[in-house]
């Protein structure tokens, strides 16, 4: 039990703190309101579960040069957290919670942010490193269903923040200041990682 109580205190503090995920989770839900983001948030869950396995299977033992693997992972997912931020910045002063469906983010751009998420990829082997988990089927599948359950809580929390706040930025510069300021920030998160 004391193994499941730390995986999950693990899980919850990787998934809830702020990160490139949970600036457009908060972001979706301002402008998409919450129902709508649940998709793109499902898909986060997938392309992260995902991971787990691929990198708790042996994904670091097909790549011969692991280090270079992830230097290319980072600037890969550098340019899509910059590419999310100048979507997001440049979005229109209106909130979208009515509107047509087929600009709402699905999950399947959940997927791909998960993918190339830094934040994501640096967690999931830290986590598998400190459980000792590479190759141990049982307690990898346990990490799964803890990251795919306790994940999609906390990122599904940001995403009802943002439908919370959606109502003080009824204005359109507001919602403009808002939006503006989360592009920024996943920009400059993007740059930091370009510097790591």
């Amino acid at each position: 039990m004391t193994l499941i109580f730390a995986m999950a205190l693990f899980v919850f503090t990787m998934s809830i703190t702020p990160g490139p995920m949970n600036i457009v989770m908060l972001s979706n839900g301002v402008n998409y309101g919450f129902r709508r983001t649940v998709p793109f948030a499902i898909g986060v869950m997938a392309g992260t579960v995902s991971l787990v396995a691929a990198v708790g299977l042996g994904l670091s033992e097909l790549s011969g040069n692991y280090d270079g693997f992830l230097k290319v992972l980072g600037y890969v997912g550098a340019g899509f957290i910059a590419y999310l931020g100048f979507k997001i910045s440049m979005s229109t002063d209106e909130i979208k919670a009515v509107k047509d469906a087929c600009c709402v983010p699905g999950p399947v751009m959940g997927y791909l942010l998960a993918l190339a998420n830094p934040k994501s990829w640096m967690a999931i082997i830290a986590g598998l490193s400190a459980f000792s988990l590479f190759g141990n089927y049982d307690e990898l599948a346990l990490f799964g269903v803890l990251y795919s359950t306790i994940g999609l809580g906390c990122i599904l929390t940001w995403a009802y923040a943002g439908s919370k706040i959606a109502r003080f930025l009824s204005k359109a510069i507001y919602l403009r200041a808002f939006n503006l300021t989360m592009g920024v920030m996943l920009i400059i998160i993007a740059l930091y990682l370009l510097e790591i």
